[in-house]
């Protein structure tokens, strides 16, 4: 399991994100399952939440980037190479 502090990182850079995208005009919801996969994978005993913001630039952002104009929903998928899939909503 993960604390409270990791979910409560990942839920701020996560809306650092959507402020970002929102200026493009790109909605994006962030399930349940994405966010725990950031705070599952986005942490190390040794650095603690530090790789999260790594983890957000390399898996998250890049396919977020090539979206045009609207709604979308980002999950946690074990079938793709970064472990994130985006659905239009």
């Amino acid at each position: 399991m993960y604390s409270l502090d990791n979910v409560a990182i990942a839920r701020r850079e996560l809306k650092a994100l959507q402020k970002r995208l929102a200026e493009r005009g790109i909605e994006v919801e962030f399930d349940e399952s994405a966010l725990a996969e950031l705070v599952t994978r986005g942490y190390s005993r040794e650095y603690g939440a530090r790789p999260m913001l790594r983890l957000i630039d390399s898996e998250v952002l890049p396919p977020l980037s090539r979206l045009s104009s609207g709604k979308y929903r980002m999950t946690a998928d074990s079938d793709t190479e970064s472990g994130f899939a985006v659905h239009s909503a």
